[in-house]
Parts: structure tokens; sequence; C-alpha cells
């Protein structure tokens, strides 16, 4: 595959906050590059492919919870935890450096702390930044975040997988 295919798993953080619920309402990704021009040069004996991402715009993308929120607490289980898969099959992106601080993961929520009632919790948010590294074409990076109180978000350690198998031949037609 030419492309990166790239997801985000959200849970609570127990250790932090172990008694109270939170219902994921939308997860975002921002910075990310949605542009780009691949090209192949000849370069002596080899040939050479690379993404320019000369005047590359940033995209911002989305899942929207809000009217079906995600619980990230399975009651009255042994294991409490819940990992909501935000892109089902994960979103398709052009592989791109990450240098660190540039794409940032914003998760909104409810925070319930009276369980008793029927409301849902008050509206809170979370933000961080996607660890330094690189979407690699072919490749498939699972970031796993968890989160506990107002301002408290966990990148754990990135998931990267072979995705999908080589390419043996292709053909290519200018006109």
């Amino acid at each position: 595959h030419l492309l990166s295919k790239v997801n985000v798993k959200v849970r609570q953080n127990f250790d932090a906050d172990p008694d109270f619920n939170y219902y994921v309402t939308k997860v975002a990704i921002t910075g990310v590059k949605g542009n780009g021009t691949f090209g192949v040069l000849p370069y002596v004996d080899n040939i050479v492919t690379a993404w320019n991402f000369d005047n590359a715009e940033t995209i911002t993308l989305e899942k929207d919870f809000s009217s079906n929120p995600v619980l990230l607490r399975n009651i009255g289980a042994a294991d409490p935890t819940v990992t909501l898969t935000v892109w089902d099959d994960g979103l398709m992106l052009i592989p791109q450096e990450l240098p660190g601080g540039n794409i940032a993961v914003r998760v909104d929520y409810l925070y319930d702390v009276n369980l008793d009632d029927e409301d849902m919790g008050t509206p809170k948010f979370v933000e961080g930044f996607v660890p330094a590294g690189a979407w690699e074409s072919g490749k498939s990076v699972s970031y796993t975040l968890a989160i506990a109180n107002s301002s408290f978000i966990t990148f754990e350690q990135p998931t990267i997988d072979p995705w999908g198998a080589p390419q043996t031949g292709g053909t290519i037609i200018i006109q």
C-alpha cells in the first residue's frame, strides 16, 4: 500500500480515576497533512519514490459520537475497561514524518461524577500530541489514549504492524 493506516483507541485511565464515568462524544485529529505529490524519480541505477509536501495543507479528521456517547466502563465486570476504536478500520493517510507537537488528538467527553442520576455528566475535553515518529507506507499505526479527569491524557506505546501485501507489479499510463 502506498498509504499509511492510522487509528486511535480511547480508554479510561482507571489508575488515575477509578470511580467516575467517561462518555466519549467526539474524537478529532488536527494537523495531518492532507495533500501531497507522490513522485517516482530515476536516480543513477535506482528508482526513488517519495512524497513532496510543498504547499501541503493540514486537515482535521473527526468522529462524532454525540448522538450516542460511548461509555468507557464495563459496569459490573471484573475488568471494567472498555477500549473505543475510533475509526473502525482505520484512516488511510499520506505517509509523513511526525516531528512531535504537530499533530494533536482531542477527546471530547461527558464526565459523570453523580452516577445515580440520569444526567450523563459535564462536557469536558482533553488534548495531547502524537509522539514523534513517522507514518510509513504499508504500515498500520494504532495509538491508545488513556484519559482521566479534565486535563490528563496518556499516550501509550503505539502499535505498528505491516498492512497489506507488497505489490509485485503494475501499469502506469501516462497520457
